[in-house]
């Protein structure tokens, strides 16, 4: 039974019960990516040539997807993944609350990328898993 207390059972992941289930978490592992190694040189120039009224729209409009994918990856871990049995079911769920939160991430370091322009032309390179410096100030202000 794929749904239930998600407690007793669904401790032990073989024999897969849904090999569709397992097929999804193995396809999302298969696609696994990271924000800070993705090049945004492009963006970045693209970004330079924005009006300020245009810099400001994409900037808020960006800020506000940040809490919604945290809004999502609470509603799978407090609303779908207890109440799940299987354990390939909890596998994928638990690789989709990791992409939400890697949405987030993502979000947030091309506005932080954005706003280190002046100082750091070029974002970091695809064998570097640090994060650039970073400005205190993370959102976008009211006033623009």
């Amino acid at each position: 039974m794929i749904l239930g207390s998600g407690i007793h059972e669904g401790l032990l992941l073989k024999p897969v019960i849904y090999p569709w289930a397992y097929d999804l978490y193995n396809q999302a592992v298969a696609n696994t990516w990271f924000p800070n190694e993705i090049q945004l040189d492009e963006d970045l120039a693209d970004f330079s040539r924005m009006t300020p009224d245009e810099h400001h729209a994409l900037t808020h409009l960006m800020s506000y997807f940040n809490p919604n994918e945290l809004l999502v990856n609470k509603a799978l871990a407090f609303g779908v993944y207890p109440y799940v049995n299987a354990a390939e079911c909890h596998l994928y769920l638990a690789k989709q609350m990791w992409e939400e939160a890697n949405h987030c991430m993502a979000f947030e370091y091309v506005l932080e990328t954005s706003r280190s322009t002046a100082t750091r032309p070029t974002a970091p390179t695809s064998t570097s898993r640090r994060w650039p410096a970073r400005s205190p100030s993370r959102w976008p202000s009211s006033s623009g």
